[in-house]
């Protein structure tokens, strides 16, 4: 899929690309692979492209007069060919579609008549960073609810997950944002006031999900606290039990020697004296805890 922009956006083919006016496309890896002779790319631009973007390659790379920018989030991923009036996109992967409808609404709004490469991808970029500014705005929604739950309403449910999941997307964002920077800066000594408003807006969301990342932190620390009371507690009531218990304990043994030398054994009332001095023993032991407040 190739838009050639002249008095306005036109589809055309490959074979119809004018070297002498302003062209945007995007295709994938195999239409790549396929066709890269037509494009005059190098094999080894190709080559790199086959593999997974964010363990394999940098930023910015360079290949003869193709600059290309490798950008890849857990959405999405794919490289970004640029020379002297085209740019193409080679997405790796893209199960949503997200770069397809966001290269379709960059195509849409630039101004056909003055549209050249840097002023393309700027506007590319800024439709990935308002795509990602929606994340972090549901991610910091998450939170809100998720910290309502730990500290308002202190429900008993296991947050560990949750958490884990929110802390992994907001580093996979970070990292996200720091390409978009580099690619940016990289650019930048091409056409620097194209990328100005791209680089901040992409430093301001980077620091947003760093915060955001903090608070995830404090929540998980808070979370693991609140599992220790609740631990603590009921270690302490358990103990509490058994230190009460323990006297009783001590007179069930005691009795249940049953030596005949025993006086109770042959007393008649010696039942009941052993279940009143079972309760007294229960009441003073509880009666000093209570006064020293251990419950």
């Amino acid at each position: 899929m190739f838009y050639e922009f002249d008095d306005e956006a036109l589809s055309i083919s490959v074979d119809e690309i004018n070297k002498s006016i302003f062209t945007a496309g995007i295709i994938n890896s195999r239409e790549l692979a396929e066709g890269y002779k037509k494009f005059a790319l190098s094999t080894q631009a190709v080559e790199n492209i086959k593999g997974d973007l964010s363990v394999t390659s940098p930023a910015v790379e360079e290949y003869g007069q193709y600059r290309c920018a490798n950008i890849f989030c857990e959405d999405y991923s794919f490289s970004l060919f640029v020379k002297s009036r085209l740019v193409i996109i080679v997405i790796s992967s893209d199960v949503k579609n997200i770069v397809r409808d966001i290269f379709l609404k960059t195509v849409s709004k630039a101004n056909c008549e003055s549209i050249d490469e840097n002023e393309f991808i700027e506007m590319l970029f800024v439709e990935l960073i308002c795509e990602r500014r929606l994340l972090i705005n549901n991610i910091k929604t998450r939170l809100e609810e998720t910290e309502e739950r730990i500290l308002i309403k202190n429900t008993q449910e296991s947050f560990n997950r949750e958490l884990f999941e929110i802390k992994k997307e907001l580093l996979e964002i970070r990292s996200f944002f720091e390409g978009i920077i580099d690619i940016c800066d990289y650019f930048g000594r091409y056409d620097s006031d194209a990328f100005s408003i791209c680089t901040s807006k992409a430093q301001r969301l980077k620091e947003s999900a760093e915060l955001l990342y903090q608070t995830a932190v404090q929540l998980w620390d808070c979370c693991q606290a609140n599992t220790d009371m609740k631990l603590n507690s009921s270690m302490k009531t358990l103990t509490l039990v058994t230190t009460i218990f323990f006297p009783v304990t001590i007179i069930v043994g005691w009795y249940g020697m049953n030596f005949s030398s025993m006086p109770e054994i042959s007393w008649r009332y010696g039942y009941i004296y052993v279940i009143a001095l079972t309760v007294f023993v229960i009441g003073l032991v509880m009666a000093v805890f209570k006064r020293r407040k251990w419950f």
